[in-house]
């Protein structure tokens, strides 16, 4: 039954792979053995309208979780947004990887940014 899968497949497995990267969870992790998806659960997470520092790897914020602005939470939040939208059940309904990727480069950018400024900001405070 091998065979070349198709670009949407491609993209929807992406979309679970930028989801674990920046939740720090995996489909097989124990709390997804339940009726729970790691698609549903950070659907839920986006959903909610709370704070989705709560669904963040811990290991890509600093001790404190201080340097994380309301700007980068906005960027996480695109790339949540972009994974679900890679995850969508009809294949028909997927972004292609070209736009994908224009759109994560388009995050990574604003990202950057908020990171600078949170560096100069706390520089002018010292």
């Amino acid at each position: 039954m091998g065979g070349v899968g198709s670009a949407k497949a491609y993209v929807y497995s992406y979309g679970i792979m930028l989801i674990g990267a920046f939740s720090g969870k995996q489909p097989t992790d124990m709390m997804f053995e339940t009726n729970m998806s790691l698609k549903q659960w950070m659907y839920h997470a986006c959903s909610n309208g709370g704070s989705l520092i709560n669904v963040i790897d811990p290991n890509l914020l600093d001790e404190d979780g201080d340097d994380f602005s309301p700007s980068m939470e906005q960027c996480f939040c695109w790339a949540m947004e972009l994974a679900l939208s890679c995850t969508a059940k009809m294949p028909c309904d997927r972004s292609g990887m070209i736009e994908v990727a224009a759109r994560l480069k388009k995050i990574n950018k604003q990202f950057l940014d908020s990171v600078q400024i949170t560096i100069k900001t706390k520089s002018q405070s010292k």
